[in-house]
């Protein structure tokens, strides 16, 4: 019997690939302890753990000002997509927790747009996330908070990551306003 070394080496190659595309979806969900503190005391541990519980995550599109006093804290829903799915959620979570998902370092001097919203529900809690990949920064927000309870932040490190996980939700949706 005579083994074909290319479909062998096809087949590991193949192996690979495949497992290093689901890693994050796979990857054990985090919990609060194992979250770097700097994380922590930026989004507070109560916004965490909604984040980080939540069995819901639904999807935004929306305006990229805040000019309404519906929506995602005040930024109108123009559309919405499909709720994300469980491996959806996690590789969300997994990105929320990621410290090369932020950059407490540094400020930026971009106004954000965000285009797209997602809002992570756990019991009667809401977390929202809005994402700007103009200015490559996502802001978090309780349901009931005002401006001064937003929480914004750099995620140039993470950019493709989010990017993948945003086009499979929206399509035909240009992440730019």
């Amino acid at each position: 019997m005579k083994i074909n070394r290319k479909k062998i080496l096809l087949s590991i190659l193949f192996i690979i690939l495949f497992s290093q595309c689901n890693s994050l979806a796979t990857k054990k969900l985090p919990t609060i302890d194992w979250v770097n503190p700097q994380i922590v005391k930026f989004l507070s541990k109560e916004k965490l753990q909604v984040i980080l519980q939540a069995t819901e995550v639904r999807t935004y599109l929306t305006e990229s000002t805040a000019t309404s006093s519906t929506g995602l804290n005040g930024y109108g829903i123009t559309g919405m997509g499909n709720n994300l799915s469980p491996s959806e959620i996690n590789i969300l979570k997994n990105l929320v927790v990621d410290s090369k998902g932020y950059n407490f370092s540094i400020k930026k001097r971009c106004m954000i747009m965000p285009k797209f919203g997602f809002s992570f529900h756990y019991k009667k809690q809401q977390v929202n996330l809005l994402i700007s990949f103009q200015c490559k920064q996502w802001l978090f927000t309780f349901a009931k908070d005002k401006p001064q309870g937003f929480k914004l932040e750099d995620f140039d490190q993470i950019k493709s990551k989010l990017e993948k996980l945003v086009k499979r939700i929206f399509p035909k949706e240009t992440l730019l306003h």
